[in-house]
């Protein structure tokens, strides 16, 4: 699905990843290894020298841009909050993108919203870790193929790490999509038991 051979990074590190359908891979590395700027070259967030870089059997740079972004989307470990007041506001606001226009998800984030006791909030009330499960939720509702997660679990509680796993493999197992994970808690690497690349 997803092909990378020998790309270069800003900080001159070499990268080559094969990433099939229904595949999660794990980053691991010091801070300042390069897996954040592994994530956004492949969300081409900026531009990057690559030899190969194909998805889908095609090159990047036959895909308009706002359909990559789509299918290979990118999720910090910060929610970008800005210009939404209300949870509804948030959930809805990559909708407004004409790449979404006539796209109807089949994840509904409601029920965990209600379950965590989320959708009587305001945004500004939310704790860290419940910002980034609520950010988690409204990626399930998009049409990515490949997810791209930079450190999403790291303000969680063990519970609700569980219950990331949980969505993240029940969204693989419905979607045939893929990810690839940057996290530090031990214990979920060894949970989640995925192929790793080492960024030391």
């Amino acid at each position: 699905m997803l092909l990378v051979e020998k790309l270069v990074l800003p900080n001159q590190r070499i990268v080559s990843l094969e990433l099939n359908k229904h595949q999660g891979v794990i980053l691991l590395g010091p801070n300042g290894s390069g897996k954040t700027l592994f994530l956004r070259a492949l969300a081409a967030l900026y531009p990057v020298k690559s030899e190969a870089f194909t998805f889908q059997g095609r090159d990047i740079s036959e895909w308009r841009i706002e359909e990559y972004r789509s299918r290979i989307l990118y999720l910090g470990s910060s929610p970008y909050l800005h210009g939404c007041e209300t949870l509804k506001d948030f959930l809805q606001l990559p909708l407004k993108l004409t790449i979404y226009q006539q796209y109807q998800s089949s994840f509904d984030p409601i029920p965990y919203i209600q379950k965590w006791k989320l959708d009587h909030q305001s945004l500004g009330h939310l704790s860290s870790g419940q910002k980034q499960m609520l950010n988690f939720l409204r990626a399930l509702t998009l049409k990515a193929n490949i997810l791209l997660l930079d450190e999403p679990c790291s303000n969680l509680d063990p519970l609700m790490l569980i219950e990331f796993e949980k969505l993240l493999q029940d969204w693989m197992d419905k979607t045939d999509g893929s990810y690839l994970l940057v996290t530090h808690h031990q214990q979920q690497i060894e949970r989640l038991n995925k192929e790793v690349i080492r960024f030391d």
